[in-house]
């Protein structure tokens, strides 16, 4: 397994860099981010590359070929860069690694950076959970209210995919809700597969007259 690590500069990044490091079954481990590791790599490669400087970020990527993507780049606010930046850094983050981990022909499997919060409260919760684990989120749904549960739609209009926890009815433009606009043909190929995939699995609907 070759895994890349977004992010690899923040303390998730490091720490995820270091735990890949240690298992036998990765052959190599590569990341980015505008800031060093915050701890000693042995065997890892990191590349400091500012996430919003698309071509040097593709080339790495690309370069690599990763079959597995752990994505930490996710940038907050008043953490070493403003709040525009720290948007901005984000999607360009995402929608480069991804797409170019994508376009390399080996991806396999994407891991995306949560928070254990969406498991629920109190001693029941899981400790170490997995894609098995299920959510039960401690706070009501609402605007102004702490979201600690995530949920994820995606739309795909020719080349272009919108993905993200925004309804598409029209309480949506209520909620407290995000989008991420993708303009990627691979991308869109690959995603539209895969809902065609899941339709699939369910026969179709049959309304009596």
């Amino acid at each position: 397994m070759r895994v890349l690590v977004t992010g690899m500069g923040g303390h998730l990044g490091t720490r995820a860099a270091q735990f890949l490091e240690a298992r036998a079954d990765v052959e190599a481990v590569a990341g980015f981010d505008f800031v060093p590791p915050r701890r000693r790599l042995h065997r890892a490669t990191f590349k400091r590359i500012d996430p919003r400087d698309r071509d040097r970020l593709v080339d790495f990527v690309l370069d690599f070929a990763p079959t597995a993507v752990a994505h930490f780049g996710v940038y907050e606010p008043a953490a070493r860069m403003s709040a525009r930046a720290a948007v901005l850094s984000t999607e360009e983050c995402t929608v480069n690694a991804l797409g170019a981990a994508i376009r390399a022909g080996a991806l396999e499997r994407v891991v995306v950076r949560s928070g254990i919060e969406v498991y629920g409260r109190g001693g029941g919760r899981p400790e170490l959970p997995d894609e098995h684990a299920l959510l039960e989120p401690s706070t009501p749904y609402g605007q102004g209210t702490v979201h600690d549960f995530m949920h994820a739609k995606v739309t795909v209009v020719d080349d272009v995919s919108f993905a993200g926890s925004f309804n598409l009815s029209r309480s949506g433009e209520q909620n407290a809700e995000n989008v991420l606009e993708i303009h990627d043909p691979l991308l869109a190929e690959n995603l539209g597969a895969y809902v065609d995939d899941v339709r699939r699995r369910y026969p179709p609907l049959r309304l009596s007259a």
